[in-house]
């Protein structure tokens, strides 16, 4: 497959509709089975094996070797948010 190119030769981006697909790859399996690895401590594990504290409207999932926030996911009217800044990775085999 040909790399699209710019008027300066450059590779084109495109818009984040292009990565639906892959992302659907990556969202679609059953998350709980995934690997995380904390950006704290390094601590890797099955997300299964995270401390989760549950709030209403979402939840706050922390590293069982430090307790620093690894995920957070909140489910309003406006949509689903989450922020994955506590985890270095999520591996999914």
């Amino acid at each position: 497959m040909d790399k699209l190119k710019d008027e300066v030769g450059e590779q084109a981006w495109l818009d984040g509709n292009a990565a639906a697909g892959i992302l659907a790859l990556v969202f679609a399996p059953e998350i709980t089975r995934a690997r995380i690895a904390c950006a704290g401590c390094g601590h890797t594990g099955a997300l299964a094996e995270q401390r989760v504290y549950a709030l209403e409207m979402g939840a706050v999932i922390r590293c069982p070797g430090c307790a620093r926030v690894t995920l957070r996911i909140a489910v309003t009217p406006h949509g689903r948010f989450l922020d994955m800044r506590g985890a270095a990775v999520l591996h999914f085999a």
